[in-house]
């Protein structure tokens, strides 16, 4: 078993420090590849196809096939579904939750097809998914409201109000920014820190469900192989692909969509002053 193990791993670990975060899994990495190769086909496909009927339509004005009034139904939910929740959506917005959703959900559910597995199972590729989002909704908070993104990490303990007179409000507004901007560097370590939290979150949210439903699978499979009798009775009733399928599709869909809406949530804390 430790023999089959090491052949399919690579140890990176170049320091020794016996640390399993360098060993790079080269089974997984052939499951991202085949995933990145579909996804991007179907990219380029989609592509080619709107240019294509949009062009058509705006020269022709035909009636619109059902393959695209779906599309442009699907994208109109996206933004309903963006803007219910922070009140907002443009093109920078809908293109990351789109494309985000889009990959993680083939992420998650690769188990579904022939000689793959869901890449996500791995601690490491679950780790990636949120150290990219988490970085890119502070791009899009700095990018959207650059003064409101700053507030966030801005402590302002003392607030001052207008005042009449001008060198007693100068003399007032020195202090208060003196003191905010200690306590500020004070605890902008703290602050990093709570903001960090979050990547763990969404890591081992994600690692955990792909990799306990992948468990299960395997463990049915087993308890499926151990005699006639169970695998007449799971062929039988279905259980084996009731559960491949909760596990595989439905499970997956679920975590791309909870993983998506944490993201959401945090671009509208970082961009909305409402939120």
């Amino acid at each position: 078993m430790l023999a089959e193990n090491a052949k399919k791993v690579i140890d990176l670990n170049f320091f020794e420090t016996k640390n399993t975060f360098l060993i790079f899994e080269y089974s997984i990495f052939f499951h991202i590849v085949v995933i990145q190769v579909a996804v991007l086909i179907l990219f380029l496909f989609l592509r080619i196809f709107l240019l294509r009927y949009k062009n058509k339509y705006e020269k022709t004005h035909q009636e619109i096939s059902l393959a695209y009034y779906t599309y442009l139904t699907v994208g109109n939910i996206i933004v309903e579904f963006i803007e219910e929740n922070i009140k907002i959506c443009n093109k920078r917005i809908f293109s990351f939750v789109g494309s985000f959703f889009m990959l993680l959900f083939l992420y998650n559910i690769a188990s579904v097809f022939p000689f793959l597995e869901e890449p996500t199972k791995n601690l490491n590729v679950a780790f990636a998914f949120a150290l990219y989002g988490f970085f890119y909704i502070q791009y899009i908070g700095f990018k959207e409201d650059p003064e409101h993104y700053a507030n966030h990490w801005i402590v302002k303990i003392i607030k001052i109000k207008k005042i009449e007179n001008a060198p007693l409000r100068m003399i007032f507004y020195g202090i208060a920014i003196l003191i905010n901007s200690a306590i500020t560097l004070i605890l902008l370590p703290f602050q990093f820190l709570e903001r960090l939290s979050l990547i763990f979150s969404l890591t081992f949210r994600l690692f955990g469900n792909m990799f306990g439903g992948s468990i299960v699978i395997h463990l049915l499979q087993k308890l499926q192989q151990s005699s006639v009798l169970s695998y007449f009775i799971s062929s039988t009733l279905g259980i084996q692909l009731l559960v491949f399928f909760y596990f595989g599709l439905f499970e997956g869909a679920i975590q791309a969509f909870v993983f998506t809406l944490v993201l959401i949530n945090n671009i509208g804390m970082l961009i909305n002053k409402n939120h």
